[in-house]
């Protein structure tokens, strides 16, 4: 039996995740989006961890993260305002 797999011939687990991985990193869909969101999420939530943490030296910096996410979640998920629509892609492309 080859490593990663199953004994019915199925891939394991490990067979699976790599797949997965070189699906999200070689081709754009539903895999890219899905890795790019959850990167977006852990590097917003960090920042404000830090910033609550270091910079403000807030008590509870805790919260901090689980807003930065929620907003986070609005704004992707959210139609974006006509003004600002019709301002973003003339300025960055």
């Amino acid at each position: 039996m080859a490593r990663g797999e199953t004994g019915a011939g199925t891939p394991g687990r490990w067979a699976r995740a790599r797949a997965w991985w070189l699906r999200a990193l070689r081709h754009e869909g539903t895999e890219r989006l899905t890795l790019l969101w959850t990167g977006k999420a852990a590097l917003a939530a960090t920042l404000a961890w830090t910033v609550a943490h270091v910079l403000l030296g807030a008590r509870s910096p805790a919260f901090a993260p689980f807003s930065a996410v929620t907003t986070m979640y609005v704004t992707v998920y959210r139609p974006s305002c006509s003004p600002c629509a019709t301002w973003w892609p003339s300025r960055w492309g």
